[in-house]
């Protein structure tokens, strides 16, 4: 009869260990690991510098809007600021302006295959430099006129070296505007100061058809730009 109890008692504890075991393994263990917090969202602060691709654009008019057409608003209104992609100017309605500190550039949006600008140019200091270049659409062609106090300067890159096309003297009173005159005909570039031509030679071919776009360069100084005339094809 003891026999029998503690028989009965033995299969009850097995019984009961076996049930708390199945009941674990359906309820699940805590995680040991934490989740995750959500990632953060960069936002861009429009006061800060705009970023690299930005700048890398203007040296590559393959990745700036270019625009085919432009209406005839593009000469009677040409400091319209929606007309450049400019890093470092300020616009209004009569003129266009460098800041100080930083080298600014400004790329008109519209490819040509001929071109006449014409321009007062007034910086603060003639020693800052100042460029009109010319940038190739098909290849990577690149020529740059170069302003300063007593030359005008036209280069051309070719591989990433500079190469001296020609070279003509200026007289400037300091502070002075000046007016100039840029002409580029497809095969030759003509300029004149004051109304006086000072340099006239070879362009440099922009590719099979030709094309370019245009900007101004400074590294530094206020340069202020005005009774700017663009017309060309």
């Amino acid at each position: 009869m003891r026999l029998g109890f503690a028989i009965s008692s033995i299969l009850v504890a097995a019984l009961a260990t076996i049930g708390l075991t199945q009941l674990g393994r359906l309820v699940p263990e805590p995680s040991s690991q934490q989740s995750s917090p959500p990632e953060k969202t960069s936002v861009r602060d429009d006061s800060e510098s705009p970023p690299e691709s930005e700048v890398v654009a203007l040296d590559e008019p393959q990745t700036v809007d270019i625009e085919d057409e432009l209406e005839q608003a593009s000469w009677q209104d040409p400091f319209d600021e929606q007309l450049w992609t400019s890093i470092g100017w300020t616009f209004d309605e009569s003129s266009m302006t460098s800041q100080s500190d930083v080298d600014a550039a400004a790329l008109f949006r519209r490819r040509y295959q001929q071109l006449m600008l014409e321009f007062a140019l007034t910086p603060t200091n003639f020693e800052q430099r100042f460029e009109v270049e010319l940038l190739g659409i098909e290849q990577p062609t690149r020529a740059s006129i170069q302003i300063n106090a007593n030359t005008i300067r036209v280069i051309e890159v070719r591989r990433g070296k500079n190469m001296a096309i020609a070279e003509g003297t200026v007289e400037t009173e300091a502070a002075k505007a000046r007016r100039l005159k840029i002409a580029l005909t497809g095969n030759r570039i003509l300029i004149h100061c004051d109304g006086r031509r000072v340099l006239a030679c070879e362009q440099p071919s922009f590719g099979k058809d030709n094309e370019f776009v245009f900007k101004f360069i400074t590294n530094g100084g206020t340069q202020r730009i005005a009774d700017l005339r663009i017309e060309g094809e």
